[in-house]
């Protein structure tokens, strides 16, 4: 079980320094999540978050250009509060780029679009919003409390607010009967909010967890490798985005690929052809992957 939270509690960016002004998730329903089932959502009090920035060592600061703010929900947290947090962190990290923090759909509604534009002049430049699919069925499996019009209307109001869109999407969430589905409409919902930032994962059944305890469990078994592959092949065949770096880095995946697409789609769909050519343990073990950019 301490692998599935690893890869769960993965960060979603690269060379990012986690913070985390905030314990747990405000919404912790999430089906296929056990990493905050254990512990209350809590916002840390600006004294806590200036004593943890603190102690970082000040021959790091200047080297630290980008901040991730955890843990499951950190947008839920007064915008009061994260202006004051964004000018500690500003002030701490001379040479800071860019903060990303989770927002679900939920939140994202709940915060009006000055509120949204406050926090990008702050310094927030990514809110990364879980998905999953864009099956309605599947969205009410995973319990993920927001429809699928709600998560096109969120993505739409970051993006507005000029704060760069990720979406994460799970491969499997459609199970075996309903792959097809899931991946349809998963697409065609990217395609409508137009994400700057897709992540894919790969839906790990937890023990403990509602839908592991679910009567339809069996119907959502892990994805063999060649299935990941398979329903990511038919995912990237059917977006048509504009402008969005698309990536499978995550330690829950068979394989890892990324690219912009859509300049990098018929270079993502060469290599997922390749690797269903190949399968050979060799191939995954090397995490054989196409580093677009």
């Amino acid at each position: 079980m301490k692998n599935h939270y690893a890869i769960f509690s993965q960060p979603p960016e690269e060379n990012s320094l986690v913070l985390n002004p905030t314990k747990g998730c405000s919404y912790n329903k999430c089906a296929f999540c056990a990493l905050y089932k254990d512990r209350k959502f809590r916002v840390l009090d600006l004294k806590e978050m200036q004593e943890q920035v603190d102690r970082i060592p000040g021959d790091m600061t200047d080297q630290i250009n980008r901040i991730f703010l955890g843990e499951g929900n950190a947008l839920a947290a007064e915008t009061t509060y994260l202006k004051k947090l964004l000018a500690i962190l500003t002030k701490r990290f001379p040479n800071l780029q860019g903060v990303s923090l989770y927002g679900t759909a939920q939140t994202i509604a709940k915060k009006a679009p000055r509120e949204l534009t406050t926090l990008r002049k702050a310094g927030i430049d990514v809110i990364h919003m879980g998905m999953e699919t864009g099956s309605i069925p599947m969205l009410k499996l995973l319990k993920k409390g927001a429809s699928r019009k709600a998560m096109i209307d969120s993505g739409a109001k970051v993006k507005k607010s000029g704060i760069r869109l990720s979406v994460s999407v799970l491969i499997g969430a459609g199970g075996h009967h309903s792959r097809r589905i899931h991946v349809t409409e998963t697409a065609a919902v990217l395609n409508i909010i137009q994400p700057q930032i897709i992540t894919v994962r790969t839906l790990l059944l937890i023990p403990g967890t509602p839908l592991f305890d679910s009567p339809n469990w069996g119907t959502h078994s892990h994805p063999t490798p060649i299935e990941t592959m398979i329903e990511l092949r038919q995912m990237v065949s059917a977006l048509e985005l504009h402008e969005t770096f698309f990536t499978s880095r995550h330690t829950s995946n068979s394989i890892q690929i990324s690219g912009r697409l859509p300049e990098k789609k018929p270079e993502i769909l060469s290599t997922l052809e390749q690797a269903l050519n190949n399968p050979s343990e060799q191939f995954f073990e090397t995490k054989y992957f196409y580093d677009g950019s």
